[in-house]
């Protein structure tokens, strides 16, 4: 039983064998499609290196019978230079693929060289008519011109230093709160005092004699009614002093009806006056309306410019 099934099996791919034969999955590559006319057939490298020696083994017999005939030709018929063949392309052949180990290779096909064939002349190129760079009429084109450089930005003056003097001030702690107000805006004013003279009344008087006589005038007066008087130093007798001009003058007339010529002085007296030296740059100053504010409550002080140092 199992040998008759081994039978049967052998049968059944023997019939299959028999009935299928092997074909060849390779597909057939079609013929390639003729040339157009005037097409040069792409050569390859190996074909042209064994056209040349094949046309030059049979030029050979016949080239030293042709040479005599070919120089009394050149003699009398122009050689015309034929032209320039184009280079055929040339396409690198696929590498052929070694024998099989253990397999002897092969002879190799005897080349078949195939006619050459002429190839067609291409025609020569036109030759374009050069065209002059530059016509000798026309002008020359002058080149743009450089730009000018920027000017430089001028540089900013500097300010202006402003140089003043605020005062005056009749007594110390005027010039010193005015000057907490300016030292508060950044500036620095300098303090100081100096001497003055400053009007003190006028002063009616008779001149100096000597002792014995001013007892005599001031007794004389006195019997008159007349008061306010007393000796003072070197004898001069001194009737009043008075506030204003007018009322020292009155003073004088009362006293010239008694026979006596007094006289009007104007009297002084030392006193010191303060001020404020400032010195900065005219946008630093504080403006109108600051020192009408600072300034108001003492009429005689106000800025004033002075020489800088």
């Amino acid at each position: 039983m199992k040998w008759s099934l081994y039978i049967l099996i052998l049968a059944n791919l023997l019939l299959f064998a028999w009935w299928y034969p092997p074909t060849d999955s390779v597909e057939q590559t079609p013929p390639a499609p003729p040339l157009p006319p005037g097409t040069e057939r792409l050569v390859l490298l190996e074909e042209q290196d064994a056209r040349r020696l094949a046309a030059a083994a049979e030029a050979a017999p016949a080239a030293e019978a042709s040479e005599e005939a070919a120089a009394d030709e050149a003699a009398s018929v122009p050689i015309e230079s034929p032209a320039p063949e184009p280079l055929p392309d040339l396409v690198q052949a696929p590498p052929e693929p070694g024998p099989a180990p253990g397999v002897e290779p092969e002879p190799e096909a005897e080349p078949q060289f195939e006619p050459d064939v002429a190839p067609a002349e291409s025609p020569a190129p036109e030759l374009q008519p050069e065209v002059p760079t530059q016509l000798a009429s026309e002008p020359e084109i002058d080149a743009a011109p450089e730009p000018e450089p920027e000017p430089e930005p001028e540089p900013e003056p500097e300010p202006v230093i402003a140089c003043l003097r605020v005062g005056p001030f009749a007594d110390e702690a005027a010039a010193n709160a005015v000057r907490e107000r300016l030292t508060a805006i950044g500036l620095e004013p300098q303090q100081r005092s100096e001497a003055v003279q400053q009007p003190a009344g006028y002063w009616v008087y008779l001149s100096a004699r000597p002792i014995d006589e001013a007892r005599a005038v001031v007794e004389d007066l006195s019997r008159q009614g007349i008061e306010d008087y007393f000796i003072g130093r070197q004898n001069f007798i001194s009737l009043g002093v008075f506030s204003d001009r007018a009322t020292a003058e009155r003073r004088r007339a009362e006293i010239e009806q008694y026979g006596y010529q007094p006289q009007v002085e104007q009297r002084f007296r030392t006193t010191s006056r303060y001020w404020l030296d400032l010195e900065a740059p005219e946008p630093d100053l504080p403006s109108e309306a600051q020192w009408n504010d600072w300034l108001g409550q003492y009429p005689d002080a106000s800025p004033q410019p002075r020489p800088c140092q």
